[in-house]
């Protein structure tokens, strides 16, 4: 749930929200290491997968560029 505060804070009024992965680690807050960045996108996207489950979010895509760090998250909200 802490992240769905986070992303409502990101988000203001608007109904989509596309954030990067760098920011979006930084603000959660977790450290960023080129090394170990695989693992916590694993972990925020289950977090998202949780949020949709619960119906708090519509939908969520991951943009996956090289490298990691200029990929980007596309939140669409209900």
């Amino acid at each position: 749930m802490r992240l769905y505060l986070l992303i409502e804070k990101l988000r203001f009024n608007r109904y989509q929200l596309s954030v990067g992965i760098k920011e979006l680690i930084h603000r959660i807050p977790l450290k960023y290491e080129k090394d170990t960045i695989g693992k916590k996108l694993k972990v925020i996207e289950k977090a998202f997968k949780e949020l949709k489950e619960l119906e708090v979010i519509e939908e969520f895509n991951f943009d996956r560029k090289s490298p990691l760090k200029d990929s980007t998250f596309e939140i669409n909200f209900i």
